[in-house]
């Protein structure tokens, strides 16, 4: 069963690549249309379709050999010239969002389920009118003629369903990369991410007795460092193979990497405790070992809870560069990023993951993000980009005192109130804002309080 379950995370991993992939819902649409083509042929050869319509005074569908062919002909070569419209506008959209907001966000992107089913409904009504005209047979003397009027009825109706999708697609894009839209997006997916992580932890947090962490790393062993021997993005850890290795060699493995971390060719990975280092202090565990952590070349959402936050600060970073200047949106993307940091406040996350077998005995630990290192991730990476701009760095005073109102006493409440003062000095030496105080960083007419500013006092008198 473990050898079966030490699988699962390569497979999980390779499904979603799969089910993700900008290909996966045409690519399947088209079979689709393989598959309804051959159903319409059957059902010509069952039923007289033909005889029914006309039993009702439908004649439109009457049509001979040359007639289905210009009709199918042409719907094909509108669809292709429309594809061709399509997927150059999909193009231009990917550029403009990559180059004026963040690669990161290509991802989300082209993960739109419209897009995909526009382009999937083009492509695989193509090829359904492409079987459909082969399949005309006209009538010789060898060979009976053969129109089947369900093919051409399914594709009159598709060709229907096509329009709507191109009325949808276009009214969709525009929407689609507004940055206001890809913020939600984004913040909606990290505050998702978040409740996951509460949840999860909730349900496998674990009481360890000290006398077992006593008996195992307290009495004086010291941990022999493991190198890892492959490099990439971590992506998970493969609990079932981490457990059966440390069982085999009864050993505590304590792995030193965050999910998301770039673990590199020979750098530390693991500290493991045991009592005989021999069995430990070779190749074949170090392989082992490495073989225990699934890696990518890319960060990965779902497994990487820094991945949407990284997204909104890129975001961030650029609209407050000096070529684009754009505190506002900078601000709305700060926003999505205490909408999740808001969630974690109330909660009590564990930094660590240990799993113990059924005696008791430690066999393994992973880290975890809490509150604190959370906290502190999102602030240190935002606080340099915020503080060059006099709104943007006002604005996440503002924030970071809310969030410190509701903050029992912990570590992260002293570290927020360090980012506060920081950003204080910075709002006062920096951009010259005189006797600035936490009161007047909720006032509206801040910036137009001629006392705050020198430079804006000195503006305004010349105006």
């Amino acid at each position: 069963m473990s050898t079966f379950s030490s699988f699962t995370v390569p497979l999980r991993n390779a499904y979603h690549r799969f089910v993700s992939g900008y290909w996966f819902v045409p690519m399947i649409m088209c079979l689709g249309a393989v598959f309804l083509f051959t159903a319409s042929i059957k059902i010509d050869a069952v039923f007289d379709l033909r005889g029914l319509l006309n039993g009702y005074g439908i004649y439109w569908l009457n049509l001979q050999a040359e007639g289905a062919r210009a009709f199918l002909a042409s719907i094909s070569g509108a669809l292709i010239t429309v594809l061709g419209v399509v997927f150059s506008l999909t193009l231009l959209l990917i550029s403009h969002v990559s180059s004026q907001f963040s690669p990161r966000v290509l991802a989300n992107f082209m993960k739109h389920k419209s897009i995909k089913f526009t382009l999937g409904i083009l492509i695989s009504t193509f090829v359904y009118n492409v079987l459909a005209l082969f399949s005309i047979r006209t009538k010789s003397d060898e060979f009976p003629g053969f129109i089947s009027e369900t093919s051409l009825l399914i594709a009159l109706i598709l060709t229907l369903v096509c329009v709507f999708s191109l009325i949808h697609f276009f009214n969709h894009i525009p929407q689609s990369i507004r940055l206001c839209n890809i913020l939600k997006d984004i913040g909606q997916k990290f505050s998702k991410d978040v409740q996951t992580l509460i949840e999860k932890n909730k349900e496998t947090d674990l009481s360890l007795k000290q006398s077992v962490m006593a008996d195992k790393v307290m009495k004086g062993i010291s941990p022999i460092k493991i190198k890892a021997s492959k490099s990439g993005y971590l992506n998970d850890f493969i609990d079932d193979k981490i457990k059966k290795l440390s069982q085999k060699h009864e050993c505590y493995i304590v792995f030193i990497n965050y999910l998301g971390d770039y673990i590199h060719n020979g750098s530390v990975m693991a500290l493991v405790y045991t009592d005989e280092p021999h069995k430990i202090e070779n190749k074949n565990f170090s392989d082992a070992l490495s073989s225990c952590l699934s890696v990518d070349t890319e960060k990965q959402s779902r497994s990487d809870i820094t991945y949407q936050a990284d997204q909104m600060i890129e975001i961030a970073a650029k609209a407050l560069s000096p070529g684009i200047n754009d505190p506002h949106s900078a601000n709305s993307a700060l926003d999505w990023l205490f909408d999740g940091l808001f969630l974690l406040q109330n909660e009590n996350l564990r930094a660590v993951k240990t799993e113990t077998d059924g005696e008791g005995r430690l066999l393994y630990t992973l880290p975890g993000l809490n509150r604190e290192k959370i906290t502190k991730y999102i602030l240190m990476k935002s606080m340099p980009y915020f503080g060059t701009d006099s709104n943007s760095a006002i604005y996440m005073f503002t924030k970071i005192n809310l969030l410190n109102e509701v903050l029992p006493l912990s570590k992260t409440k002293d570290f927020i109130t360090s980012c506060s003062s920081q950003l204080k000095s910075i709002i006062e030496d920096s951009h010259k804002f005189e006797n600035f105080s936490d009161d007047e960083s909720h006032d509206e007419e801040l910036m137009y309080r001629g006392s705050l500013n020198k430079n804006y006092n000195e503006k305004f008198k010349r105006l």
